[in-house]
């Protein structure tokens, strides 16, 4: 046999021949080794500042973070004789949530308070029985019957906004937890 040129890319001795890694030099290996590296401990840095961040806040108890629970479905506005009424169902209530615990405004699109008028009235009634669970009175921000009771799926609230219909003005409910409960459950009035 006779021996034949070898070509560029003909392997030499039984080797393959790989054109990239001729190419990477030890400044570039370590860099790319540095840069893994900083990856990875900046990584387990956020992760133990994250956890030891989450460990060190107190317990939530506010409505919408996993305290009391309490949501509405869509409320419905109806006119009795010139009196706008608009119910809200309570769809879910629990971890100990009584009527006294609960506060409330109505505010305009912009988030400011509307000035509660004289004939505005608020009634928690049983969905059962139909029955008058609790009353609020706007002007006094209280409860003036059935405080102490317990709020649940089975009831509905109606607010009474008087002869003045709130609908379509982009106002909300807003429910406020008062008390041992904190936070707030934002109900567009529609």
């Amino acid at each position: 046999m006779s021996a034949q040129p070898m070509g560029p890319h003909q392997p030499r001795s039984g080797r393959v021949r790989i054109p990239w890694k001729s190419r990477i030099r030890g400044p570039i290996l370590v860099g790319l080794i540095v840069l893994v590296v900083g990856v990875i401990v900046a990584s387990i840095y956020l992760g133990v500042v994250v956890q030891s961040q989450s460990r060190s806040t107190p317990p939530c108890e506010a409505l919408e973070c996993g305290g009391p629970n309490i949501a509405f479905g869509e409320p419905t506005e109806s006119n009795m004789s010139g009196q706008w009424t608009s119910n809200f169902s309570v769809q879910s209530a629990g971890g100990g949530l009584d009527l006294d615990n609960l506060a409330f405004q109505v505010q305009d699109p912009r988030g400011a308070v509307l000035t509660p008028a004289a004939s505005w009235t608020l009634h928690v009634f049983s969905a059962i029985s139909g029955t008058d669970v609790g009353s609020y009175d706007w002007q006094a921000g209280m409860w003036t019957s059935g405080g102490g009771t317990p709020l649940n799926s089975a009831e509905f609230i109606v607010f009474g906004s008087g002869a003045v219909s709130l609908t379509g003005a982009g106002n909300n409910f807003l429910v406020l937890g008062q008390g041992a409960f904190q936070g707030s459950v934002l109900v567009a009035i529609p």
